[in-house]
């Protein structure tokens, strides 16, 4: 099964609603702005309509009270767009944009997941707003001529952990995630999702039952999907994230195998810990080497996608990925991203601070005192000092870091282009912790987008499913470090089900060693790429500093060696699309559309 695609044109002067009679299904994406509102998608089985004609929901979809697939209709009245929408975001989840038509005056509206599943990008134009699934569709579509904004990736350079609506492509917005708007991009729209509904329960739950709570909604959530998917590959490094993600598929009888991929230096070979949990699985297991020559520094992981956000070694993972999923026959990966983000895994006094706040002076603060001293290494008196200073503040705030290493201060902003998420700030939960585990589910966006989704294999990552990310956000901050163990909740969870060898893992190794390995093999191509390139051109690096960062060795540059290499994937990203790679790109992809049927019913 490919990766659904799609692009919708309304039409600015749409006044009958927008529905199946409506939006004209069209076999060639390139026609989607030749006559009125209409849609080419490559998964027409994958649109829903919602009570007949009051619209369209392009995507899957499940219920919320046995997380079923949705086919064919979703029954709700034919009520207003902001009725329908709190319908959706109640009894259903999944990966969707919804297209809301407005009973009571026929306005057309759109809305998609809570959790950004689904990427939506819309540029609008003299006679219509166009939404499409990747920016490629838009160069297929011929709507415009592609060009870099140069001001949006020296933003998004400096602050990398922000995802902002404004991407790196001129002229196109990304839709935020759980908010209805004007389909016709009128106004701000309203938030229909918010993550502080779910932050301050009205009851603080047992670690028993926060376990339980999260163990249900994970293998429930990853099964629906396990059930669209087939069979499924899952990178593993027998850390706790993607573990949790092979119980869960094992647990519901899903059909899948694993593979991992190891750097030459033992650092970064966590191999014995993959067959371990392959073993335990009773599943195949492929093993990989991390090699340079899948590595290209002319070319960017992120060529597909309108910002520079991928890993200076995603080249070489996702060449594994694919094909060892081609080995089997996968046609989705499943990987575990985002799971220490959604499993809180924080590393300050903030869940002490939330404690008391909640507790006042108990000795179960005490309790979580002691937990966080021996997770973060920090004495007792100095954690309980910072705490204290949190708890001493009236309205918390969470700092979003910055970094100027390496770039130039010409494009510095007076006014910073809005979040993504810019709504949902300054939030109302007053405990420090939890407006930290709401930014941490918000900066894994960055990372989560997946492959060029012209490909046939799908990078997926399911625990970022809206069930899941939900009942993350009502567990108390205090009980994801319970005796002194990160994301204890999760382990508690899937205790019966993992090796005790990964449920006692509490740290892994990474690939330094491999990124070390593409600094000294490339460095004299990434020298001529960035200081005689379009980052330095348009004032968006130093210069002087990249030149002299250039001269020096691995372990000299620190953490600056992979701020150098993210720069410089940030270059080959820009030449990606220049014009003239834009009209080969294009041209390359005209023979990947794909045929679609007439109707929605097919």
């Amino acid at each position: 099964m490919s990766q659904l695609r799609f692009i919708l044109a309304i039409e600015r002067q749409q006044t009958h609603g927008v529905g199946p009679a409506t939006i004209e299904i069209i076999e060639d994406p390139r026609a989607i702005t030749l006559a009125g509102s209409s849609l080419w998608s490559n998964r027409l089985p994958q649109v829903s309509s919602i009570f007949g004609d009051r619209g369209l929901i392009i995507g899957p979809v499940f219920r919320r009270d046995n997380f079923t697939k949705v086919h064919g209709e979703i029954g709700m009245r034919p009520e207003t767009a902001r009725s329908i929408a709190d319908d959706l975001i109640r009894n259903y989840w999944g990966s969707y944009l919804a297209v809301i038509s407005d009973a009571s005056d026929c306005s057309a509206h759109v809305m998609r997941d809570p959790t950004g599943n689904l990427p939506v990008y819309r540029t609008i134009l003299p006679n219509h707003a166009v939404y499409a699934s990747d920016i490629g569709m838009m160069v297929e579509a011929g709507i415009f001529n592609a060009a870099v904004d140069w001001d949006a990736v020296h933003e998004h350079l400096r602050s990398p952990e922000i995802r902002r609506a404004r991407t790196c492509i001129a002229g196109v917005h990304e839709l935020s995630p759980g908010r209805l708007c004007s389909a016709l991009g009128e106004g701000s729209g309203k938030q229909i999702w918010t993550p502080w509904a779910f932050t301050s329960p009205s009851t603080t739950p047992r670690f028993d039952e926060a376990s339980e709570l999260l163990r249900l909604n994970l293998q429930k959530s990853i099964a629906a999907w396990g059930s669209v998917a087939g069979k499924v590959m899952v990178p593993v490094s027998g850390g706790l994230d993607s573990s949790v993600v092979c119980a869960a598929l094992a647990s519901e009888g899903c059909d899948f195998a694993c593979v991992t991929v190891a750097t030459r230096d033992p650092s970064g070979d966590e191999r014995q810990y993959a067959r371990q949990l392959a073993d335990h699985f009773g599943v195949r297991l492929i093993e990989r080497v991390y090699d340079t020559a899948s590595v290209d520094p002319d070319r960017s992981a992120a060529s597909h996608l309108p910002r520079p956000v991928m890993k200076p070694f995603a080249q070489a993972t996702r060449h594994a990925f694919l094909g060892a999923a081609e080995t089997v026959g996968a046609k989705f990966i499943f990987d575990g991203n985002g799971g220490d983000n959604i499993f809180c895994f924080l590393h300050s006094s903030s869940p002490v601070a939330d404690r008391f706040r909640r507790e006042g002076a108990s000795v179960g603060v005490l309790h979580t005192l002691a937990d966080m001293s021996r997770i973060t290494g920090c004495t007792m008196p100095a954690l309980a000092k910072m705490a204290l200073k949190h708890v001493r503040t009236r309205r918390p705030t969470y700092a979003w870091r910055s970094n100027d290493t390496l770039l130039g201060g010409m494009r510095i902003m007076a006014i910073p282009s809005p979040h993504l998420a810019d709504h949902l700030w300054p939030a109302p939960e007053r405990q420090y912790g939890k407006l930290a585990h709401v930014a941490l589910t918000l900066a894994i966006q960055n990372l989560v987008e997946g492959y060029d989704r012209s490909r046939d294999i799908a990078l997926f990552s399911p625990l970022l499913s809206q069930p899941i990310v939900e009942a993350c956000l009502t567990i108390p901050t205090w009980l994801w470090c319970k005796n002194g163990v990160n994301r204890a909740v999760a382990r508690a969870a899937f205790k019966e089900m993992l090796p005790p060898q990964v449920i006692s893992r509490t740290s892994k190794s990474g690939p330094d060693s491999f990124v070390h390995e593409i600094y000294r093999t490339y460095r004299a191509r990434i020298r001529e790429s960035l200081l005689d390139g379009l980052l330095a051109a348009n004032d968006v690096l130093d210069r002087t500093a990249v030149e002299h960062a250039l001269k020096l060795e691995p372990v000299e540059l620190g953490e600056t060696l992979y701020r150098l290499l993210d720069i410089a994937d940030a270059e080959a990203w820009a030449r990606s699309w220049e014009p003239s790679e834009m009209q080969r790109t294009s041209f390359r992809r005209a023979g990947s559309i794909m045929p679609s049927q007439r109707s929605l019913s097919a």
